[in-house]
């Protein structure tokens, strides 16, 4: 298996649609991994932000968590698929923890307030997602 997000959904519409790539999106193209299922080169990590400092990271075979307070956790997806075993204290695993930790975002952009997007003003197209 390899590790996606939701974020991947975008830019791989948009390459398969050949429609110009957006600036400053967020997340990769699948089209490489749709065309290559089995190419070990894609590595990358799927980064989930849940409150300020509660960060999850999915890379490989590998699942780190950092809670808000500063605990931890560490699951070897491919030896423990249901993550009952939490490697994050025991001897052996700082180079991975370190490894992972480097993902987490050092700066971060505020959020932005957009309005609700109704389906039938995209398809009239009143909505535009490109100028």
């Amino acid at each position: 298996y390899r590790n996606v997000s939701l974020i991947d959904i975008f830019p791989t519409l948009t390459e398969l649609c050949s429609l110009p790539a957006k600036q400053g999106i967020s997340g990769r193209s699948l089209v490489p991994l749709l065309e290559s299922p089995n190419d070990e080169k894609w590595s990358h990590p799927v980064i989930s932000m849940h409150s300020h400092n509660h960060f999850s990271i999915r890379k490989d075979d590998w699942h780190y968590i950092l809670y808000d307070g500063g605990g931890e956790e560490l699951y070897d997806l491919k030896a423990d698929p249901e993550e009952w075993t939490n490697l994050a204290e025991k001897n052996g695993y700082d180079r991975v923890i370190e490894e992972l930790k480097q993902h987490i975002p050092s700066e971060r952009k505020p959020f932005v307030k957009t309005k609700p997007i109704r389906w039938a003003e995209v398809l009239s197209g009143e909505t535009k997602f490109y100028e």
